[in-house]
């Protein structure tokens, strides 16, 4: 596939991409006839999105400021959020874990092919039941996102009010976890479209108006994901294969707890003399 002089800049020019802090909707059109004429734009399948760029990089200041203001309102310290945030994101593993271990005892039998053939039930009731695998690496995609986030913010510390009831913390979890999902799903499709040689089609003739993105060539998409999901699959089913025999394999796991023991060696901290 040839690589059109439009999406080659979408690529190279951090303004233009809506999901940097660079792009600015009042002059991004300026960027681009900047360095293409009319007609390399108009003969462009992709020229479409350009419509669109600015409802994405609203997306990503909303996804943005929200994050924020929960963050700030949440009246627990980073640390605390953190590691709320880590179990919300981990829900779905120990659930799939879970159901694993339901199966192996019912049938004596560890079936790793089973292990993300499963479909889960979402934080989100809207949206229903998911597959496991697409729900694993969407998490860990949006997991990354949110410890960036609030790594970009601990600079500045959260007032703690004693006296202040806070909003319960598994819920701030919650919001921030599905908004990073929804974020994640929304950045990744336009990474893929731009990358992959999709296109984006605004279709304003409807009641509501709607945005298709088309790939003439899905293999490309298939083939990218291959890799990363085999490796996640390979990790998180060795993990859950071991898992499995150390519920039920009381040798194992008197085995595994040993080593741990063994390699866990007390160290004496030395004491600074004060001056």
């Amino acid at each position: 596939m040839d690589l059109s002089a439009l999406r080659k800049l979408l690529k190279d020019k951090p303004d233009l991409n809506p999901f940097n802090d660079k792009f600015q909707k009042d002059s991004y059109l300026d960027v681009i006839f900047k360095n293409l004429n009319y007609n390399e734009i108009a003969n462009d399948k992709l020229n479409e999105l350009l419509k669109i760029l600015p409802f994405l990089n609203d997306n990503f200041k909303e996804y943005y400021t929200y994050i924020k203001d929960n963050i700030f309102s949440s009246n627990i310290k980073y640390g605390q959020l953190i590691d709320l945030i880590f179990v919300i994101f981990n829900r779905n593993f120990l659930v799939v874990t879970k159901q694993i271990f339901e199966e192996t005892k019912a049938n004596n039998i560890i079936n790793q092919k089973r292990s993300f053939s499963y479909r889960i039930q979402t934080l989100d009731n809207s949206i229903g039941k998911v597959e496991v695998a697409a729900a694993l690496e969407s998490d860990i995609d949006a997991l990354i996102y949110v410890v960036n986030f609030v790594r970009y913010f601990e600079n500045d510390p959260i007032n703690i009010d004693p006296n202040k009831q806070p909003v319960h913390p598994i819920e701030i979890s919650k919001r921030i976890s599905l908004s990073s999902n929804y974020f994640n799903i929304l950045k990744s499709i336009y990474d893929d479209s731009i990358w992959n040689y999709g296109y984006w089609n605004l279709n304003e003739s409807v009641s509501k108006p709607r945005i298709d993105v088309i790939f003439d060539d899905t293999e490309i998409l298939i083939l990218n994901k291959v890799g990363l999901l085999r490796l996640q699959r390979n990790t998180s089913s060795n993990f859950i294969l071991a898992a499995t025999r150390f519920e039920n394999d009381n040798f194992y796991r008197e085995f595994i707890s040993d080593v741990i023991k063994n390699n866990c060696k007390e160290k004496r901290i030395k004491k600074n003399k004060k001056e």
